[in-house]
This record gives C-alpha cells, sequence and structure tokens, in this order.
C-alpha cells in the first residue's frame, strides 16, 4: 500500500535504486481517471481500510494529506520497521531494515519539495508516520480515526502507542480507539449518530478542522511497558478462569500498562455545516460540543485550527479568543494566545459542553 524498490523482480542489485510510492501514486491515479468519467468531489475523497488495509490508510492519508479529506483505518501497522510480524512485509519491498535505502520522490510531488525528504532519507523512515508527522507539524492532516488492539501481537501495540503519541505533540486531528479486541479492533468514528462503518460529518480537504489534544475524558493508554510475569500470569488465569464461567464472553488479560481499553477524542466533535464555520482573514471560529453518550457532561481539551485556508497565522502573532456556550450565548472564557513556531494557534483546555460550545480566535 506504499511503494517498493526500483529493483524489485529484477536480476539489479537493490544499492544501485531507490523506493518509489508507486502503490500509493497508482491509487490517486484511479480516483483521477475516475474524475474523468463521472464528476468526483475531490475535496470530499477519503480512504479505509483494516489490517494491512488499516496500514496504508493511515499511511495515505499522513503522505498525501492534500488528497485525503478524513480516514479510517482499523488494526494497522502505522511504524514500517516496529511491527513483530508485518515488518517482513515491508522488508520485501524497501529492503532489509539494517539497508536504510532511500526513497525517492517524484520529482514535483509535495514530499519532493520538503528539504529533508529532498536532501535524503530512507523508505524506512519516510513511511513511518511517526516520524513524517514528527518532522512536518506545519504540514494539515487529515482526520485520521484509527484503532489497534494491545493484545495485537502481529501488527504490535508499541507502534501504535508510538503513532498516536507523534500526532498528540504535532496536534493533528485524530481520533483513536483501542481495546482487547485484538485484531479486530474496531473503530470509533466521531458525531452524533455515527457508528464504526457510518460517518456523519462533512469534512473536506479545502474546509478547515479542529485538531483535539489532552481531553480530559481520554483514556490511559499506558506507555507500552509490559507488566511484571507473575502479575500478568495472575491476572491470565483470573480471566481464563472468569471466561470459563461465562462460555459466551470472553475476558483477556493484558499484558502492558495502561487501560484495557478507551479512546483518544472519541466524545468531540464538532459542526461541519457551513453556517457554524468562519475562516476568514482575521477571524477562525467553530462550534464544538460532547456526544450526548459521554461519560461526563462537560471537558476540557487544547484546540488547534488546522486546514486553514483564508486566516493564516504567522509564527509569534498574537490573537484574542472566546469561548461562547451556544445555548445561553454567554461567554465562558476569554484570553490570548501566540501562534508558536509553526503558526499554530492552540487555545488550551478550553471547556467543551454537550451543549456546545463556540469557539473564536480573532487577530489583536
Amino acid at each position: 500500500w506504499t511503494g517498493y524498490h526500483e529493483s524489485m523482480g529484477t536480476w539489479r542489485n537493490w544499492t544501485d535504486g531507490a523506493v518509489h510510492d508507486y502503490s500509493q501514486r497508482r491509487l490517486l491515479s484511479f480516483v483521477d481517471w475516475i474524475d474523468t468519467k463521472w464528476k468526483v468531489d475531490s475535496t470530499r475523497v477519503s480512504v479505509g481500510g483494516g489490517s494491512m488495509g488499516g496500514s496504508g490508510t493511515t499511511n495515505l492519508a499522513v503522505h498525501h494529506s492534500d488528497r485525503i479529506a478524513w480516514a479510517a483505518g482499523s488494526v494497522g501497522v502505522h511504524i514500517p520497521d516496529s511491527s513483530p510480524q508485518f515488518t517482513s512485509s515491508y522488508r520485501h519491498c524497501y529492503g532489509e531494515v539494517p539497508w536504510q535505502l532511500p526513497f525517492a520522490p517524484r520529482p514535483g510531488s509535495r514530499a519532493a519539495r520538503l528539504a529533508d525528504v529532498a536532501a535524503g532519507v530512507s523508505a524506512f523512515n519516510y513511511f513511518s508516520n511517526e516520524w513524517f508527522v514528527l518532522k512536518h507539524p506545519e504540514i494539515d492532516l487529515p482526520l485520521v480515526c484509527f484503532s489497534n488492539g494491545k493484545n495485537d501481537g502481529q501488527i504490535g501495540w508499541k507502534q501504535a502507542l508510538r503513532f498516536w503519541r507523534a500526532l498528540q505533540k504535532s496536534r493533528q486531528p485524530h481520533v483513536w480507539k483501542w481495546g482487547m479486541g485484538g485484531h479486530g479492533e474496531g473503530l470509533r468514528l466521531p458525531g452524533e449518530g455515527a457508528k464504526s462503518r457510518r460517518f456523519v460529518l462533512d469534512v473536506r480537504t479545502n474546509r478547515t478542522l479542529p485538531a483535539f489534544t489532552r481531553c480530559s475524558l481520554d483514556g490511559n493508554p499506558g506507555t507500552a511497558k509490559q507488566k511484571p510475569r507473575a502479575q500478568y500470569e495472575k491476572e491470565k488465569a483470573a480471566a481464563r478462569a472468569w471466561s470459563k464461567e461465562h462460555p459466551k464472553q470472553r475476558r483477556h488479560a493484558d499484558k502492558f500498562d495502561g487501560d484495557q481499553a478507551g479512546m483518544s477524542n472519541g466524545w468531540l466533535y464538532w459542526h461541519t455545516d457551513d453556517k457554524n464555520i468562519v475562516d476568514e482573514p482575521n477571524r477562525w471560529s467553530l462550534v464544538c460540543a460532547l456526544a450526548s453518550g459521554a461519560p461526563k457532561a462537560e471537558c476540557t481539551v487544547d484546540v488547534t485550527p488546522r486546514r486553514l485556508k483564508r486566516f493564516k497565522p504567522a509564527p509569534g502573532e498574537q490573537f484574542t479568543w472566546t469561548n461562547t456556550d451556544v445555548a445561553t450565548g454567554k461567554v465562558i472564557a476569554r484570553g490570548s494566545v501566540t501562534a508558536d513556531a509553526h503558526g499554530l494557534v492552540t487555545l488550551e483546555q478550553v471547556k467543551v459542553t454537550k451543549g456546545k460550545s463556540r469557539l473564536e480566535i480573532r487577530r489583536k
């Protein structure tokens, strides 16, 4: 789902060439071809898949974010050199990990215009979602919804956790769900009425969206540190005993620290209709809310505007902001904020409720 070395399937030495993103370019060419036959709304193109399809989903969304509006990938590999069982699939395409063979961007592509990629980067680094997201926080990602099983020993738990931490650190739009569902861990999609296979928000490549981070309702995924063996064996025995007493259900023991199951940003959403979104040169605004099923009536969360088209903060620029309760029209918080080195403006720990909150940022 990513690409492969130009010498693959030939007698040529792999040190003589490079890895290209042939597979991703082919997928996107299908969309371009379809547009010649039927009119396609290119601003609403999404991508989804599970297992290795989930791997391709998040990778395409990260590396071609200008073409993808939103993504939904379950139980995928997000860091090619860090999967217990499936790194071998990437080795067949990129060469052995220690070789660190180069990635060659297509001339004129967005990747070719990135200084670190143009200067030379290995395929294993380039196609690592973690590497790309941390190296390029200035690039706006689509909404990336993904899931992973803590007990998915083939795909790997630690690499999923690392990808989520990168998304949090770089303040990118995402929803993550984890649990003890193994290789069948399902997705969580945002919005009222959304289901694991039903997306209800109108997310587009040409419309701004918020990146939620550090939500107070997020679960604790831990650090991927394994529990002491004695503790794990005790918990495993208890899980087996419980499952034996409940033959129609099954309980699993978790070998890692952190919550067995949880979500990040799973209860948050925003109104995607035009009347609730403002993206003007001197003003940005949208309405955020908690889903009715959220365990609490309100939460606190960092909110960072992304995919800005007209509201373009400069690094170090100062702004004022307000948080207004939509139901009462009362301003519940206000303050000032400074854009960071990448021009990102983050409203830290603002209150969002089930009753809806309008966030607004203005130039001073």
